[in-house]
């Protein structure tokens, strides 16, 4: 599920990744924000909160995704905000991880259709992808 304002819709969420580009068909931030960058997080920002973002790369593709999983979608409007904000999410995660947000895996595990945790025996029911 992805929530913006009113917006709150579930989208598909294929090997870990979402795109950009497919939240803004359904949600058309950039018709009314020409030009806007689309951002992830699995969480909610209080105001005035530093923002950490899902991981992007290339920009626009969210990798490390959870099927099942809620997060909040942020639009940037400001290129050079822009700028500074990708430059601070690369070095959030020069290390893999940023700070607090656990690594969801990082594409290590082939399934995580269970509350992002890593499809098992004891989840198979459960499980959209198991064999």
């Amino acid at each position: 599920t992805i929530k913006y304002s009113m917006y709150d819709k579930k989208f598909p969420i294929k090997e870990h990744i979402l795109q950009a580009a497919t939240i803004n068909e359904t949600y058309c931030l950039s018709d009314v924000m020409p030009g806007c960058f689309i951002h992830l997080a699995d969480r909610q920002f209080a105001h005035g909160e530093d923002h950490v973002y899902i991981r992007e790369d290339p920009p626009g593709t969210f990798l490390d995704l959870a099927a099942g999983a809620t997060y909040w979608c942020y639009v940037q409007q400001d290129e050079e905000q822009e700028k500074r904000d990708r430059e601070r999410m690369r070095k959030a995660w020069e290390g893999g991880v940023a700070s607090g947000i656990g690594d969801r895996d990082m594409g290590k595990l082939s399934c995580t259709c269970c509350d992002g945790l890593p499809c098992d025996s004891q989840r198979q029911h459960v499980c959209l992808d198991w064999a």
